[in-house]
């Protein structure tokens, strides 16, 4: 399994589901090796797995698959197409896939997490939480003006990268903060999960078509319900109603903020048990790990 840089650095939605991705395929009886994209793959190998931004390990010698986390539109199609059937990629989420039908999908498979590293909650606390990078296309200051609308404080959790973050912290976000809008900075996996089991909901009013979200589904595993603008994967994700509520425009979040108090958090964990639990995510790849070795194409070049 190839990792991105960045993945020691980080905490975020590929860590976590490579993790647990991991942990899991070593639950089903396979052997499992972590590598660098600049390491050789083990002789040994019998499928590759990639999941780094750095460029798709291509060695003639082993199947290879990708999984696509991001958009797989506009650069990352300019990668991908030229590898024709050399590579298989996978999606993680339906809409992931038909935003470029045409290149090399060998299914689509949710990410998911492991259940009992996320401790549920029935009561929860008064506050609504947005956690995530806080970069323009999040949607952070919509999230402050929904809780603040619903008469809800919100903490706010997240990191900031590059001068773009900081411009819009410091444009949209700072401004708004007060008594009851606070930025609590960047939380680690400990500090995450109690913020995630405690809030009363987690808004997640992103701007942008997200591939997929791992936030949402972490909340859902904690009991609690999503907050979320409708746009990309999040009605794969979301039930509707059920788990949360999937918001047509930001001025219907205020109203779904009340409305997910009378929500069952019970739901909400059975709802991960059942589409995004970690196990069934390593199942999903078994199978595709087969369809990759069974339909294996010859790469177009060797790996440098």
């Amino acid at each position: 399994m190839v990792t991105p840089p960045e993945l020691e650095r980080s905490d975020g939605g590929v860590r976590v589901m490579m993790t647990d991705l991991a942990r899991s395929l070593l639950r089903l009886g396979h052997r499992v090796t972590l590598i660098g994209a600049d390491r050789p793959v083990p002789e040994d190998a019998d499928v590759v797995h990639d999941h780094s931004s750095a460029g798709i390990v291509l060695d003639p010698r082993f199947p290879t698959v990708a999984t696509v986390h991001g958009p797989a539109t506009g650069e990352p199609a300019r990668c991908h197409r030229p590898l024709g059937d050399a590579v298989g990629l996978v999606s993680t989420s339906t809409f992931q896939r038909m935003r470029a039908p045409e290149l090399n999908w060998l299914g689509t498979v949710h990410n998911g997490v492991d259940l009992k590293s996320f401790p549920f909650r029935e009561r929860k606390q008064d506050y609504v939480l947005f956690l995530g990078r806080l970069s323009p296309g999040k949607g952070a200051h919509l999230a402050i003006d929904a809780a603040r609308a619903a008469g809800r404080r919100i903490l706010l959790a997240g990191g900031l990268t590059g001068p773009a973050d900081h411009a819009y912290f410091d444009a949209h976000v700072r401004p708004r903060l007060g008594d009851d809008a606070v930025f609590v900075g960047e939380a680690d996996g400990v500090r995450k999960r109690e913020l995630l089991a405690n809030a009363h909901c987690l808004l997640f009013p992103s701007l942008r078509e997200e591939s997929f979200g791992m936030v949402m589904i972490e909340a859902m595993a904690s009991g609690t319900p999503v907050v979320a603008l409708r746009g990309g994967a999040v009605p794969e994700i979301v039930a509707d109603g059920v788990t949360g509520y999937v918001s047509a425009a930001p001025a219907d979040l205020p109203e779904a903020v009340e409305a997910a108090g009378g929500l069952h958090p019970a739901d909400c964990r059975m709802h991960v048990k059942r589409d995004f639990d970690a196990l069934g995510m390593a199942m999903g790849y078994e199978k595709i790990y087969e369809l990759s070795v069974r339909d294996r194409r010859p790469a177009p070049f060797a790996a440098a």
